[in-house]
């Protein structure tokens, strides 16, 4: 499975709070993304193409 997070102009402020639940999240054997909204709004294409990618990836992985 994966997870998608876009970080917006505050992640510098909750750094800690985003390893904690990042760290769960890979203990579920997630596997986590992370963008910024500047590449969301000014990379869009290369965006989708790490998504895309990534769940080619995903699907290859066995479940936890």
């Amino acid at each position: 499975k994966l997870v998608i997070e876009i970080d917006g102009y505050d992640h510098e402020l909750k750094k800690e709070k985003d390893a904690y639940r990042e760290l769960l999240l890979r203990i579920s054997g997630l596997m986590i993304l992370r963008f910024t909204n500047y590449q969301v709004m000014n990379s869009i294409d290369l965006v989708l193409q790490e998504i895309a990618k990534s769940c080619t990836l995903v699907k290859t992985l066995p479940s936890p």
